[in-house]
């Protein structure tokens, strides 16, 4: 993970590289939401059980129906998928 971020902080930062501290939640958050070789679903996926949600969908989701009515509508939904995923992750590592 680390050689991963400073490989694409390098990339953005300028020549004389004062401005590699501002590219630290950007290289993180590309980082967070992308799908790893590994275990095939992001870090953010894994440790949330869902896709993150980017500021254009926002106001989508909260003018749409709602999937789940409530917290305790989500928590059942993802103590019953989190053990799923648990599971293809171990997987995906296992063949990786």
């Amino acid at each position: 993970m680390n050689k991963t971020l400073k490989q694409v902080i390098a990339s953005y930062v300028d020549p004389l590289q004062t401005n590699w501290d501002t590219m630290v939640p950007f290289a993180t958050h590309a980082y967070n939401t992308s799908v790893q070789a590994s275990t095939k679903v992001s870090p953010f996926r894994a440790l949330y059980g869902r896709d993150p949600r980017f500021p254009p969908e926002i106001h989508t989701i909260a003018t749409s129906n709602p999937k789940y009515s409530d917290a305790a509508d989500w928590w059942l939904y993802l103590h019953q998928t989190q053990p799923l995923l648990r599971r293809a992750i171990q997987h995906n590592l296992h063949i990786a």
